[in-house]
């Protein structure tokens, strides 16, 4: 039995409160979901290992003779011994009875308490205080649950913030505004309200359509091209099966820019090759996106307001499966924003000083909502009036960082430049390993040019034509990244 079984003596009423510092020193940020937990840290922020090497630890737990093993190398056993590993535990968090019993973990929270030790473990050397991002699915008696572990494990929780609320990072003016996830056994649809304060309005979910479902289809049928093609069956055998299953996620991620993946699987001392088209997973996936095609109608339909566009904020995951592009083809005005991986807990480092945390050194706070640059009812933003003098633009703004614009181009993408300065962005996304844009002093204006054929919004519209003029405090972006870039001004050291 694990320590967490003192920690459930112990819980009774448990209030949403536990002892957290007042001093803010290193913070770190924790995303959780059954998915993937990830973990960021550090200014500039960035992703921290928390698995080993890796930057995310799915919640997969396998019982063995010495321990329970979790994250990554659950995974990776996960085929091989199917009626032993437990995915559940996150999603299902309680102190109900697993069935059937394990050794090592009695519980749904007991078999969670020893995946969060073992991400703990693995970052708490980077930071003294930590805020966690969670799933706005959770309810408060699992939130409880969830804070009684950071307790025990004696991790100095400043707060908790509903996934959606911290992922976004700007106002979209007269738009519906969601924010979409995919758990291993869930389908997350947050609605968020925008106004003076951002605020959590709607959550819904598809239950048992998550990740789990989606690969296992995606398996069968990558399975039905291997014996159609080489006669061979991958699923036929655990190791081969397991073998498929680990391709998964680079497959996954290859396929939004390359239309077909080799997919290589040894059986013995033959080696088995099938080419997979990337259609064939998207018409797996129609189904699937249908229903949350349908699901986004009803909650827009249930808050009786005007229809007009609808954003949506795409979590990493739910953004890289095959068809997830074509979500809102038949939507009117619709704008996809993939976020890059770990955005929320990325976006937290930006943003804790927002949130209003307990004054009396007491009390680890729940936000649903935090302070929002509003619009008016035109659906334009609220700000200070602009002065009749027209400044002209002098750097480029992304990511708090300012880099200064002059007549040598300015190129945003991933890879480095050899001539000019540069703006990295994506994260390692797929879609950003290159140069996408420039942006440029030409005489008094400045041009931004489009170097490779992606689609490039200016103030969330799409850019026509192959270059255009930037004027000052417009917004940028490539391609579905979630990375804004905005055109600034900066003053004189002698202007106040």
């Amino acid at each position: 039995m694990s320590n967490f079984g003192n920690f459930q003596k112990k819980l009774g009423g448990l209030q949403m409160i536990i002892t957290a510092k007042v001093d803010t020193m290193a913070l770190l940020s924790i995303e959780l979901s059954d998915a993937g937990i990830l973990a960021a840290g550090h200014q500039p922020p960035q992703l921290l290992a928390v698995d080993g090497t890796e930057t995310e630890s799915p919640g997969f737990a396998l019982p063995q003779k010495n321990g329970l093993v979790v994250g990554q190398a659950a995974v990776r056993q996960a085929r091989l011994h199917p009626q032993k590993v437990q995915h559940r535990f996150w999603d299902q968090l309680s102190t109900d009875p697993l069935k059937p019993t394990q050794r090592f973990a009695g519980t749904h929270a007991e078999m969670a308490f020893s995946h969060l030790a073992h991400v703990w473990e693995k970052i708490k050397p980077h930071g003294d205080e930590v805020m966690i991002a969670v799933p706005a699915i959770y309810s408060r008696h699992q939130l409880g649950l969830l804070l009684g572990m950071t307790q025990e494990l004696s991790i100095p929780i400043k707060g908790l913030v509903t996934q959606a609320v911290a992922a976004a990072t700007h106002p979209y003016p007269g738009s519906h505004l969601f924010f979409l996830d995919v758990h291993l056994h869930k389908t997350e649809v947050t609605l968020l309200e925008q106004g003076e304060q951002l605020r959590l309005e709607k959550t819904v979910t598809l239950d048992e359509r998550g990740l789990v479902h989606l690969y296992r289809l995606w398996a069968e049928t990558m399975a039905e091209e291997f014996v159609r093609t080489t006669r061979f069956d991958p699923l036929h055998d655990a190791v081969s099966e397991q073998a498929l299953y680990d391709r998964m996620p680079e497959i996954l991620n290859r396929l939004p820019t390359d239309p077909t993946a080799t997919i290589d699987l040894r059986a013995g001392s033959a080696v088995h090759r099938v080419s997979l088209n990337r259609d064939l997973l998207v018409r797996q996936s129609a189904s699937y996106l249908d229903q949350v095609r349908d699901l986004i109608r009803s909650v827009m339909a249930q808050t009786r307001r005007p229809q007009g566009k609808v954003t949506v904020l795409m979590n990493y995951r739910f953004a890289r499966l095959p068809g997830a592009t074509t979500l809102m083809s038949d939507f009117n005005h619709p704008c996809l924003v993939e976020l890059e991986n770990g955005a929320s807990a990325l976006n937290i480092l930006q943003i804790w000083d927002q949130f209003d945390y307990p004054t009396n050194g007491h009390g680890a706070a729940f936000f649903t909502s935090r302070p929002w640059q509003p619009f008016d009812t035109a659906g334009s933003l609220q700000s200070e009036p602009v002065k009749s003098t027209v400044r002209p633009p002098t750097h480029l703004l992304h990511r708090n960082l300012g880099y200064p614009l002059s007549d040598a181009p300015l190129f945003i993408g991933k890879k480095n430049s050899t001539a000019g300065g540069r703006v990295l962005i994506g994260r390692g996304s797929p879609e950003t390993n290159h140069h996408q844009c420039s942006v440029r002093r030409v005489g008094e204006e400045v041009v931004l040019t489009v170097i490779e054929n992606k689609q490039i919004f200016i103030d969330d519209q799409p850019l026509e034509s192959d270059s255009t003029v930037l004027n000052l405090g417009q917004t940028f972006r490539v391609g579905t990244s979630g990375e804004i870039i905005r055109v600034i001004a900066c003053l004189n050291t002698d202007e106040t």
